[in-house]
């Protein structure tokens, strides 16, 4: 109960400061952890793998015990037979597939949870629990501004929420190149249009699958066994149906990443640009020149502004006004 009790709280938090917050820190987990959960249902709640072997040796169990074989083997052969086809020699990394799906979403759900943390360090989660109020109790704004106000006054110079945007950013934008980069190399044969051929393909009704792909939903098996005091060895014929469902849920996430990617990093470029031209921006909500009022405003302020800005513009307006009118009347040098 502790557990699930943790874990509701986690999915509840909603410190996201944009809708590109929204996409990597709530949607693109939750997608990845349903395909994981699909994975492992249809891995181990369900026959994964069916086998053929012709001449088989009898016995108790064998036909069991060979499709138990062939599905923890270290190697399939992809062809006819292996001395045609050794060149198609790969890897069995097919019952690691849900694990890799919920590892990435662990890794996803990382910078989510240091943002959290920052952002109750710096107070900028009780500031935007206040910023919430306030878009119901117009009191409430005063008491946002006033604690602002004191920011203004002790944090002059501060940047612990600019530093801790920027860097669980960096972070995330790390995590999300390497995910990519993980899935390019072992599951797509080091083919950046792999997954884009795949996807096409599931749209168009293409039924064709591309010749490198890992994702065979018929394998080749080999295996020895010892049978009347004899080393007998064997070679199955294997089909693994769920694959065909797998290559797609894999190309469908690996397009997924690379939106976080592409949005994240629009997002870091579109703040970078709000603090270079912090003049213009402060000038925009307040309809007149600020000429050396915005000096006053530390950047660590300003950054703090800017987020609630995406919450409530309204609110932020009515931020910099009041401090604009405190600012004019000389209460704050």
């Amino acid at each position: 109960m502790e557990l699930l009790h943790v874990v509701k709280q986690f999915a509840n938090i909603k410190n996201f400061v944009s809708q590109v917050d929204v996409y990597n820190f709530k949607i693109l987990p939750t997608f990845i952890l349903a395909c994981s959960l699909l994975m492992t249902c249809k891995q181990y709640l369900m026959k994964p793998i069916a086998c053929y072997t012709a001449n088989l040796p009898s016995g108790s169990g064998m036909e069991s015990y060979i499709e138990n074989f062939c599905y923890t083997t270290e190697k399939y052969f992809v062809g006819v037979n292996k001395l045609v086809h050794a060149n198609r020699l790969q890897n069995n990394i097919y019952i690691w597939f849900p694990l890799i799906l919920l590892l990435q979403a662990i890794s996803l759900n990382l910078p989510k949870l240091l943002w959290n943390y920052f952002g109750r360090c710096v107070d900028y989660c009780y500031i935007r629990e206040l910023c919430q109020k306030a878009r119901l109790d117009e009191g409430m704004i005063k008491k946002l501004i006033i604690y602002l106000q004191m920011q203004r006054l002790h944090l002059c110079g501060s940047s612990g929420i600019l530093v801790a945007y920027m860097l669980t950013r960096v972070i995330l934008i790390s995590i999300v190149f390497l995910n990519m980069l993980f899935l390019l190399k072992y599951l797509f044969s080091n083919d950046t249009f792999l997954p884009l051929i795949i996807v096409h393909n599931f749209i168009t009704g293409n039924t064709t699958q591309p010749a490198n792909s890992i994702f065979s939903a018929t394998v080749f098996c080999e295996l020895d066994i010892r049978h009347l005091s004899k080393m007998n060895n064997f070679y199955s014929q294997c089909t693994l149906p769920a694959n065909m469902l797998y290559e797609k849920l894999f190309s469908i996430v690996w397009l997924f990443l690379i939106i976080s990617l592409a949005a994240t990093l629009f997002d870091v470029s579109k703040s970078l640009m709000y603090l270079i031209f912090k003049r213009r921006i402060i000038s925009y909500y307040l309809k007149r020149d600020v000429k050396n009022f915005y000096t006053t405003i530390n950047m660590n302020l300003y950054f703090e502004i800017l987020l609630l800005s995406q919450f409530s513009s309204v609110i932020a307006r009515n931020i910099f006004k009041n401090l604009y009118h405190t600012y004019a009347k000389g209460k704050i040098v």
